[in-house]
C-alpha cells in the first residue's frame, strides 16, 4: 500500500508525509465512516469500535472497549484511544464519505 502511495505522489512527497506523521508497524489506526441515516456519534462510535477490533485482532483493551453512549462518552473514547496510539508513534485517521 505504501509502495503504491509513494508511486502515485512521487517518492519525495511519500517521503515528507512518512516524515510529518510517522510510522510504526501497527501503523495508524484507521476509521473508515460512511454516511447513514443515523445519529453521528454512533455512526462514528461504531467505526471506532471496527477499527479498534482490527487493530487489536478482537482483545480491546479495557479502558477503550466499551461502546460510547453518547457524544462526550465518544470524545473521551476517541481520546483514550488516540492516546493509546500515540504510545507506538501512531494517530488515528477518521475518514467520512457522506
Amino acid at each position: 500500500m505504501r509502495r503504491t502511495a509513494a508511486n502515485a505522489v512521487g517518492e519525495r512527497t511519500a517521503s515528507q508525509i512518512q516524515k510529518a506523521f510517522g510510522l510504526s508497524k501497527a501503523g495508524w489506526l484507521v476509521v473508515p465512516v460512511v454516511g447513514q441515516r443515523d445519529g453521528m456519534v454512533r455512526v462514528l462510535d461504531a467505526g471506532l469500535s471496527a477499527a479498534l477490533a482490527r487493530r487489536f485482532k478482537g482483545k480491546v483493551p479495557k479502558g477503550i472497549s466499551t461502546p460510547a453512549s453518547d457524544a462526550t462518552e465518544f470524545l473521551r473514547r476517541l481520546t483514550a484511544s488516540a492516546e493509546l496510539c500515540s504510545k507506538a508513534g501512531d494517530g488515528i485517521l477518521i475518514i467520512v464519505d457522506e
